[in-house]
């Protein structure tokens, strides 16, 4: 089945380019030069790592975590931005829970943590721990996204980003 998607180009600026075709093979379909390509298609994923789970509704939930240092962090924002756009686009006005009449929906969070290693010390005489505090080391952001979803949008969330 196919369905008509808008391309954000900047924040606010929209214009159509094509079709999408949600298809459990993309790839030959889009091996067709009759057939508009797909931008968000085979995005790789260099910091997202999916664990995926399914309730006995059938409902699949995609879970991800990663923790990179300041100079990563652009383009983790850049990897999450790309994995909800094209779910955006390929299910616009979907997303929702599942028992509201949603096809999917996401949990995103974040943290930034700074840490201060620990230098430890045994007293045998006093018999207790001794700390010294170093140097905080730069601040790590960590950031989860949860996405859960109808068997046909995991199936195409697969699909898209290469997910086993």
């Amino acid at each position: 089945m196919g369905g008509s998607w808008n391309l954000a180009i900047t924040p606010g600026k929209r214009r159509k380019v094509g079709k999408c075709w949600h298809s459990r093979n993309l790839a030959a379909l889009h091996d067709n030069p009759a057939t508009p390509r797909c931008p968000f298609t085979a995005m790789p994923l260099r910091y997202l790592d999916f664990d995926f789970s399914e309730d006995a509704e059938g409902t699949g939930t995609f879970d991800a975590m990663a923790s990179v240092a300041p100079a990563q962090v652009p383009a983790l924002l850049a990897e999450i931005s790309g994995v909800l756009a094209w779910a955006h686009q390929h299910w616009p006005d979907a997303c929702g829970p599942t028992e509201d009449g949603g096809a999917w929906q996401y949990d995103l969070r974040g943290v930034q943590e700074v840490s201060t290693p620990l230098a430890l010390e045994f007293d045998e005489t006093a018999g207790q721990l001794r700390t010294l505090a170093g140097s905080p080391t730069p601040p790590r952001t960590t950031m989860t996204l949860t996405i859960s979803g109808s068997a046909d949008f995991c199936a195409a969330l697969r699909e898209a980003f290469g997910i086993e």
